[in-house]
């Protein structure tokens, strides 16, 4: 999800630690967590800051940053294209994927596979807009 002050050192003590299991977890951390493993207040506050706006950036490299086999730029910017929300997306199946120019049967089939998985989909949920 590129955020700033996450890398992979960060990732590896929260994963060792138990704070996270899957991305969803990131989402769902506590500033006293991130304390509870050496961060300072203003850094904890800081990371979380990230990881709130993390959740607005842009549909394609929203796609892009859920590690979908097969769905790299290109093909992320095609689907946002295509999709041109989380929620038609989310809701698509097989054979509406199959019909997305340049996407493949293999593309299409890991999309669909990542789609089924509830997780994924709680993941998903993080980005929807509030409906007003």
């Amino acid at each position: 999800m590129n955020i700033k002050g996450l890398g992979q050192s960060l990732i590896s003590t929260l994963v060792h630690t138990g704070k996270i299991k899957s991305p969803l977890d990131l989402y769902q951390l506590h500033q006293s967590e991130l304390e509870q493993i050496g961060l300072g207040k203003k850094q904890a506050g800081e990371l979380l800051d990230e990881i709130e706006r993390s959740k607005t950036q842009s549909f394609d490299r929203l796609i892009n940053a859920l590690g979908i086999s097969h769905v790299g730029k290109e093909k992320a910017k095609i689907l946002a294209s295509y999709f041109e929300d989380i929620e038609t997306f989310e809701t698509t199946n097989l054979d509406e994927l199959s019909r997305v120019k340049l996407v493949g049967k293999t593309t299409a089939k890991s999309i669909a596979d990542y789609l089924n998985f509830s997780e994924n989909r709680r993941l998903l949920d993080l980005f929807k807009t509030p409906s007003g």
